[in-house]
């Protein structure tokens, strides 16, 4: 493919809408999560050994593309090995923070309302973190759209909010949030000049080592029955390897701060699971919640298909770059 190519209007669209795809095919998987972990036995591993397997599983699943060779060229100039190392510990230590807080976040306060308090704050901290790098405020057509999906995520946890609602539940929850835009952001810039696949597969590998090391230190082994391991493997592989892999597709594609509001789409998924799978009840307020988050992601993806891909994040580059 030329660069002339690479450049034409009609291309550039046709990776926006690809990476529109990726990130919302991401946030079904991840919303599956929640549901999943509800079928670990009361003797199985605890939230935290959970968000460590889970990590580890996906590791194993990222370990060749490692090792494979890059053909392709990748866009835009390599950081320098320094920046480049701060930039994946970082993410690395984000991710590992991401997964302990939000499986402890949902054994709190449930599936419901644990994946939209997380889902729902992390657009709110994508959004203060690129106004804080890229010294600009969003579209006003983007700010308006997750206004929307946020009061719509949000309703449909409210809703379910009752005797288990916990506020340290909901600060593992609100952490979480914070964890995962703060990856995504990092992240977007880390993937500049390099194999995309490979940094993810590098940021797992320490998110792995972080969060093992961690549990580790301060849980008992854990006993897993069949089913548990059936379980864990299914959150690593699947919702961890396989949905971070379409995410880090989108990230290259579109803005990271638009990726985090379309990871909203999670709430529902997890609130059509917790309703018919696992048999957490639901209302007519939740129905009106989801309604809500639809027409936001509709102005979100709306708002993100008029702009160029990838332009916010060379602020956000230059930004980082000045502190190393």
């Amino acid at each position: 493919m030329t660069s002339n190519e690479d450049k034409s209007p009609t291309n550039q669209h046709d990776q926006v809408r690809v990476g529109l795809m990726g990130a919302a095919a991401a946030a079904v998987l991840w919303g599956t999560a929640g549901t999943a972990q509800s079928f670990v036995s009361a003797e199985g591993p605890d939230p935290q050994w959970v968000a460590a397997l889970r990590l580890l599983f996906a590791s194993f699943v990222f370990l060749p593309l490692l090792l494979r060779r890059t053909r392709s060229t990748p866009k835009g100039k390599p950081k320098s090995p320094f920046y480049f190392a701060v930039l994946v510990l970082g993410a690395g230590a984000a991710m590992a923070l991401y997964n302990i807080c939000f499986f402890l976040g949902v054994k709190t306060v449930g599936i419901a309302v644990g994946s939209a308090v997380t889902l729902g704050s992390a657009p709110i901290w994508a959004g203060i973190l690129q106004i804080l790098f890229n010294r600009k405020l969003p579209s006003l057509r983007w700010l308006i759209g997750v206004s929307f999906a946020i009061v719509g995520a949000l309703t449909m946890g409210m809703s379910s909010a009752g005797q288990d609602f916990s506020v340290t539940g909901v600060g593992y929850c609100l952490t979480a949030g914070f964890s995962y835009a703060f990856y995504a952001a990092v992240a977007s810039i880390a993937f500049s000049g390099r194999s995309a696949e490979r940094v993810t597969s590098q940021i797992f590998g320490i998110a792995t080592v972080i969060a093992v090391l961690f549990v580790w230190v301060g849980q008992p082994l854990p006993h897993l029955t069949p089913s548990d391991l059936a379980v864990t493997v299914y959150l690593g592989v699947a919702t961890t390897a396989g949905a971070y892999l379409l995410f880090t597709y989108a990230l290259v594609r579109v803005s990271a701060a638009t990726c985090v509001a379309l990871t909203l789409l999670e709430p529902v998924t997890a609130f059509t699971l917790a309703r018919f799978v696992a048999h957490e009840p639901s209302s007519a307020v939740t129905l009106a919640g989801i309604a809500i988050l639809i027409v936001g992601l509709a102005v979100i993806i709306r708002s993100e298909s008029r702009r160029k891909p990838n332009t916010s994040k060379r602020p956000v580059q230059s930004f980082l770059s000045s502190l190393f």
